[in-house]
């Protein structure tokens, strides 16, 4: 019995009801699925059990970490290329920022750290603004630290104004950086992972400054101790993301 030709209409009908390629790699896939189940975790424990802060904290970490390997994903599958170091930077930044956030008094030292995350971030979404960002943040921390050693005033009145210096010099750099995210040289999806991830870090730090300004036990205030991890960590999960190379290598567009 002779075979029979295999003509290019059955190999393009059997190759039409092939099981597609998944977009993600299994490790990808399996680390947002363990942040979701962090996710899930850790506002579980905030809404029911409060009053659990260090296990709250241990837990939001964990979710820091998962992160990070998604940036540590996106660096190798990118060939270490230039925008997955940075990301890997930023989110470097970040984790040394939220221990001492998360862990210790020194907020100071931890907001200052959070300057470096988003001067990466510039440098990422525009690179000719960098060096501006650069001196503008280093005379403002500088004014902060200064302030340490005014002899009228108390130390601890010394701590807050180094503190409200550091909160304005963050301030500027996250708006900065958010704002150009709309026109950074990145393809897509790239750039809309990396738009939606900065719009989400931003409403975690406006709902910061509303949780310190607002009277302490009301509502609104406990309502925002809760939305700032909330809008937190899938910002994080998004802009370790923003990284990868969906599709292959492709290269970020020229910034006009």
């Amino acid at each position: 019995m002779k075979n029979s030709p295999v003509s290019s209409t059955d190999i393009s009908n059997s190759t039409a009801f092939a099981p597609p390629k998944t977009a993600l790699p299994r490790g990808v896939i399996i680390t947002l699925c363990a942040i979701g189940a962090v996710y899930i975790a850790f506002l579980f424990v905030d809404v029911f059990s409060p009053q659990h802060s260090l296990l709250s904290g241990i837990i939001k970490y964990s979710g820091m970490l998962l992160c990070l390997l998604l940036a540590i994903f996106s660096f190798r599958r990118g060939g270490g290329s230039r925008d997955a170091r940075l990301v890997l930077a930023a989110l470097s930044f970040t984790l040394a920022a939220d221990i001492l956030l998360l862990f210790t008094p020194y907020f100071t030292v931890g907001i200052t750290i959070f300057c470096g995350t988003h001067l990466t971030y510039i440098l990422r979404f525009r690179p000719d603004r960098f060096r501006l960002f650069v001196l503008l943040a280093a005379v403002g921390l500088s004014a902060a630290a200064l302030s340490q050693f005014f002899p009228d005033l108390a130390p601890a009145s010394a701590s807050l104004v180094s503190l409200l210096a550091a909160a304005i010099v963050y301030a500027m750099l996250i708006l900065s950086a958010t704002v150009f995210t709309f026109r950074a040289p990145l393809p897509r999806p790239n750039s809309r992972l990396a738009r939606l991830g900065m719009l989400l870090f931003l409403l975690c730090d406006v709902n910061v400054a509303l949780f310190n300004l607002l009277p302490y036990g009301t509502h609104i205030h406990n309502a925002t101790a809760l939305l700032m991890w909330f809008f937190y960590l899938p910002s994080q999960a998004l802009l370790a993301l923003s990284a990868y190379p969906f599709g292959g290598q492709a290269k970020p567009r020229e910034y006009k």
